[in-house]
């Protein structure tokens, strides 16, 4: 095997030689409990692990009337990267029934902690079978396990494929974050208009009533990284489809349009200091660019740069007629765009860092060893939540996959092996250095397992 593997000492005794053979000089010795990090090798008929520190160790001494020596921990390998590092990497399960399914054509924002310390999700309109159009507003605090009705008072009409997102302020001294609503489809047709709550959707307020870029359904919105008054919508769809850009600077009640034609069928997301634009191919793939904008008083210019070869022909190879706006997550730690592809299987796309983002390679796709999602949905109806895309919230490394009627989550399992890793470097510090086992977990590993992403610096060089 050429990738290093973690083995536990199951023996109370086990030797480690110099050579993989029995008879080979003793160099040391591991006792029951140890931790050991190697390749696993087969040597005339015997499989040894050769130690990473050097030295041989025997898997098995049945052949010696020892039984077991070692035992594999396959999920100590740490395949994701570092500790902390793609943590959603984990089958997924189901949750329990989510209160607001089923329902089609709503949309999905996570954002902000809550009191419980997870992060906040909500479902947002959409279309209920039997009932039509829906203006309810659904949230959890647990991670997905159960959701409540937010009382919303006087807001947005019942609608469904509309812009939504969410943004926030630096979190010192104390964040402000607003929610808005763009347009969509209702039962008059086509809507227009812009709403914006700062109360977690507790209260909204209509901030223009007809917007100049019209009636259109399946926009795209998104703020700038750190200013959440800056509203960008872009793409979308009426009698014809949409390429353009507009800007609001004032929290979407007046808007300009920006010299640009964006991709078809866009999504955005943020990406700091910038953000990050998407749109899927016929065969599944992402195209992904970075959008920068530039700020001069009332004048916006922006630049659209795509991150990869593929997306720089994408219009002319790939392009759906009436393409609909992927659902993607993003992962800001590890530096990845996490989708469906067209056989509804979750793909991990690397993205380059943005403050360099020739510094590396921009297309690395592979499909996620996770539990195959058995609802029969189209990729763009659900919704791929990441915990990790926030700057500077605490997450707890998963994600969330909604359906039209059905919650998933990744399990802990990324998570507990990494953390039982992170425990038992701590223990063996402790026996062998005299650091205090209180200092090395109060200390050291929240700064390796999910922790806020601090990018105060890069949010400080965008453009507003």
């Amino acid at each position: 095997m050429e990738e290093n593997e973690t083995f536990r000492v199951v023996f109370k005794r086990v030797a480690v030689r110099k050579s993989p053979s029995v008879t080979a000089e003793i160099v040391g010795a591991e006792t029951k409990g140890a931790m050991v990090n190697g390749k696993l090798s087969r040597v005339k008929g015997q499989l040894w692990v050769q130690r990473c520190d050097a030295g041989w160790m025997l898997l098995d001494g049945t052949s010696l009337g020892l039984g077991k020596l070692l035992e594999v921990l396959p999920a100590m390998r740490m395949e994701c990267g570092n500790i902390g590092d793609r943590l959603w990497h984990s089958p997924l399960r189901e949750l329990p029934r989510p209160q607001w399914a089923p329902r089609h054509g709503y949309v999905a924002l996570s954002g902000g902690l809550s009191a419980t310390g997870w992060r906040n999700i909500w479902v947002l309109g959409g279309i209920i079978p039997n009932l039509g159009y829906s203006d309810d507003i659904w949230r959890t605090v647990d991670g997905g396990s159960s959701w409540g009705l937010v009382p919303a008072g006087i807001h947005w009409s019942p609608r469904s494929d509309f812009g939504c997102c969410g943004g926030s302020t630096a979190p010192e001294p104390k964040p402000k974050g607003v929610i808005y609503v763009v347009g969509g489809q209702g039962a008059p047709g086509l809507l227009a208009d812009v709403w914006a709550s700062d109360t977690a959707g507790r209260s909204w307020s209509r901030m223009c009533a007809k917007a100049p870029f019209g009636h259109r359904a399946g926009v795209a919105c998104a703020t700038v990284p750190g200013n959440p008054l800056v509203l960008i919508v872009a793409g979308g769809v009426s009698d014809d489809v949409h390429r353009d850009l507009w800007v609001s600077q004032d929290g979407g009640v007046t808007f300009s349009c920006v010299s640009m034609t964006m991709p078809l069928g866009v999504s955005l997301m943020k990406w700091p200091p910038h953000l990050l634009c998407a749109s899927r191919a016929i065969n599944g793939r992402l195209g992904l660019w970075c959008l920068r904008l530039h700020a001069k008083g009332a004048s916006v210019t922006a630049e659209l740069e795509p991150l990869d070869e593929f997306s720089q022909s994408f219009d002319s190879e790939c392009s759906h007629d009436f393409p609909k706006p992927p659902r993607f997550g993003l992962d800001l730690e590890a530096h990845v765009a996490i989708s469906f592809d067209k056989m509804a299987n979750l793909q991990a796309q690397s993205l380059p860092e943005p403050k360099d983002a020739s510094s590396r390679s921009p297309w690395d796709c592979e499909n996620l060893q996770l539990e195959k999602m058995s609802c029969h949905v189209p990729p763009d109806a659900c919704y791929v939540v990441c915990d990790m895309d926030a700057a500077h919230t605490r997450s707890h490394g998963k994600i969330h996959i909604l359906t039209e009627d059905r919650c998933f989550a990744s399990d802990r399992q990324q998570y507990r092996a990494q953390d039982h890793f992170v425990k038992l470097v701590g223990f063996r510090l402790q026996e062998m250095y005299g650091i205090p086992m209180e200092l090395w977990l109060g200390r050291v590993r929240p700064c390796l397992l999910p922790r806020p992403r601090r990018f105060a610096g890069l949010v400080a060089q965008a453009a507003y």
